[in-house]
């Protein structure tokens, strides 16, 4: 049975979340003042949708308040946000979720700091802020040079990465068995044309491929020499950009102080160069400049950097950066994009990772909901198939029987098991025990047959 749920706000980050929601089974009722924002999620979605004030008592009462188990705030206001959990307290209880843009607000809760809201006392129960998600998930990317996709699963033991076959790569041409992988699992492959496929050892790689990998955390090393990456040394790093995105990163990078690494961030805004001088750890030299010309790249050097981090806050100038970028040969580039329309064409570009906040955001709500045994929740390719971190409940169907003879259906496959914290590549006579952590990958449609085997009764 799924949850009864709220969406307040029906804008980018509202309707990806809603969508995500109903997509999952859960009952949505989407509100807004907007009515033809929300014209568009009827027409769109398997939602209900309320004209109105989010943080009014009427309307929350009209959307179901009283019997809802969660509540999420998306509105492009904090104030509003805040306060529509509030009253949504005094209605019900709700798990209650906010977006809040604005760090001076958004100190974890219990940890209240003067000067600062504590949160939690106001009837939030979990905030979101999309940069700060966002800068986390680059830097796991930046954790694994040259991959266009990384997850951490069973407390970031295990790893799910993914990286685009070179053209004369050794995997190009042959099959998954003929690989001869031993401390990794192809967990999926990424056509061209964006299909998602589960292979089967015949399966046959071609260049251009993304494959999906399962692994020991920071052991992919015979998965980067079949696709052609070889892995080099971070030294210098380039943020292009001084948004919200590229200070939470620089931030984060800066407090690292990884002996050796360079890192410079590229602004061509004066006012905002010292702003970001004042802010940053001393570690992170700031640069006035547009990163849009090309002598400016010449000069600094940029090309000759390990990594650059594209966060200018707009779409169209990312691409472009990362076009000249990757022309002049840099080795590693991660951009920012607001739009998810846009990776195919910066995945042609030759930018190797891009990082969409929104749905970043999205993924992350999403695994408030998580069911019983779902541990860890990750989607891929914007829903086209999900990774699945599943315990094995004691009693369950798949307890004490070989893999092999578990009748996964066709779109899913098992690709690592963690046992008593040891990360396992299982075979297909790997017996599940109960509180194994299993780790899958799949498409949607078998979501529901897979959980019912790691599932008592």
């Amino acid at each position: 049975m799924g949850l009864q749920a709220i969406v307040v706000g029906a804008g980018k980050l509202g309707f990806e979340v809603a969508r995500r929601l109903s997509d999952a089974g859960h009952d949505v009722v989407v509100v807004d003042r907007d009515a033809e924002a929300l014209a568009q999620a009827a027409d769109r979605l398997d939602v209900m949708t309320l004209v109105g004030h989010g943080s009014s008592p009427s309307v929350l009462r009209k959307a179901g308040v009283a019997s809802a188990q969660l509540l999420i705030a998306a509105t492009d206001s904090d104030e509003l946000n805040i306060v529509t959990c509030m009253t949504a307290k005094t209605l019900g209880e709700p798990f209650c979720v906010a977006r809040i843009r604005n760090p001076e607000y958004s100190s974890p809760a219990g940890a209240a700091q003067p000067g600062r809201l504590d949160l939690a006392r106001l009837g939030i129960d979990r905030v979101v802020r999309p940069e700060d998600l966002a800068a986390k998930e680059i830097i796991r990317m930046l954790r694994t040079p040259s991959a266009a996709e990384v997850e951490y699963f069973a407390g970031d033991r295990a790893a799910v990465v993914s990286f685009a076959v070179d053209e004369h790569a050794p995997a190009a041409g042959r099959s998954v068995t003929e690989l001869g992988l031993t401390h990794t699992v192809v967990a999926a492959v990424i056509r061209e044309a964006g299909t998602v496929e589960i292979p089967s050892g015949s399966t046959v790689i071609h260049p251009g491929d993304r494959i999906y990998f399962m692994g020991r955390a920071g052991n992919f090393q015979e998965a980067r020499r079949i696709v052609g990456r070889e892995e080099h040394p971070m030294r210098s790093l380039v943020i292009v950009g001084g948004s919200p995105l590229g200070y939470e990163v620089a931030q984060f990078l800066g407090k690292m102080r990884r002996t050796g690494l360079s890192i410079r961030i590229i602004e061509r805004d004066r006012e905002r160069c010292r702003e970001l001088a004042e802010q940053l750890p001393p570690a992170v030299m700031v640069l006035a400049g547009d990163a849009a010309r090309p002598d400016l790249l010449e000069d600094e050097h940029v090309a000759q950097s390990d990594a650059c981090i594209l966060t200018t806050g707009d779409d169209h100038r990312n691409l472009l950066v990362g076009m000249m970028l990757k022309g002049m040969g840099v080795r590693y580039c991660i951009s920012e994009l607001s739009r998810e329309e846009y990776l195919p064409l910066a995945h042609r570009a030759g930018i190797d990772a891009c990082v969409v906040p929104r749905l970043v955001t999205a993924s992350f709500i999403l695994q408030l909901t998580q069911r019983r045994n779902v541990r860890n929740l990750a989607l891929v390719e914007e829903g086209k198939a999900e990774i699945l971190e599943l315990e094995a409940e004691s009693g369950c169907p798949a307890e004490g029987r070989p893999i092999g003879d578990l009748r996964l259906p066709p779109s899913a496959v098992v690709g690592i098991v963690v046992r008593e914290g040891e990360v396992l590549i299982p075979r297909g006579a790997t017996r599940i025990q109960a509180g194994d952590q299993v780790l899958l990958f799949l498409r949607p449609e078998g979501v529901d047959a897979v959980q019912h085997l790691f599932r008592q009764g």
